[in-house]
């Protein structure tokens, strides 16, 4: 059985596709072009990671692929499968793990809002289980992002700026 830690999250199994038993896989954070041609893949069925092997598989987008697994053959089989997470061994991926940092490490650094500019100073980032969070500060008030990388677009360790594309109202707080 492989460990989860030397899995990459693939997608999510979104929906049947066709007849014949072909699945709709949307990606999360890898694109197709970061994946090299997988025999198997892992779907976490009740928290253990179950291999499926892959008959055929085919990119719809870059990030949608239609997968075919042995012994899925049927709108109903792929139909059982559907909002099921789906890993990958890590080996099997081109896209290099981004760096995690620690709380101290963006101390200082001013906070660029794509929209408004400037929005406060870095103090650390507060670990959380599954919700890592950016703490600024701007004059008295203190503020939360999410350190998540639909949110915090770029770090720049040279220049000591974090540029942010923070929700719609979180300054207005």
């Amino acid at each position: 059985m492989i460990d989860k830690s030397h899995c990459k999250l693939l997608g999510i199994l979104a929906k049947a596709h066709g007849i014949d038993g072909s699945i709709l896989l949307r990606l999360k954070e890898l694109e197709t072009n970061d994946i090299k041609e997988p025999e198997s893949v892992f779907i976490e069925i009740d928290g253990l990671l179950v291999p499926f092997f892959i008959e055929r598989v085919s990119e719809k987008s870059n990030k949608e692929m239609i997968i075919r697994f042995e012994d899925v053959d049927t709108v109903e089989k792929a139909g059982e499968l559907t909002g099921f997470s789906v890993f990958i061994d890590s080996s099997l991926t081109t896209q290099k793990q981004k760096p995690s940092f620690h709380g101290t490490d963006i101390a200082g650094y001013q906070v660029i809002d794509n929209k408004l500019g400037y929005v406060g100073i870095a103090l650390e980032i507060v670990e959380s289980t599954n919700n890592p969070l950016i703490r600024l500060t701007k004059e008295t008030r203190e503020y939360y992002i999410p350190f998540h990388q639909d949110i915090v677009l770029n770090i720049d360790h040279t220049g000591k700026k974090i540029i942010v594309d923070s929700p719609d109202g979180l300054f207005e707080i």
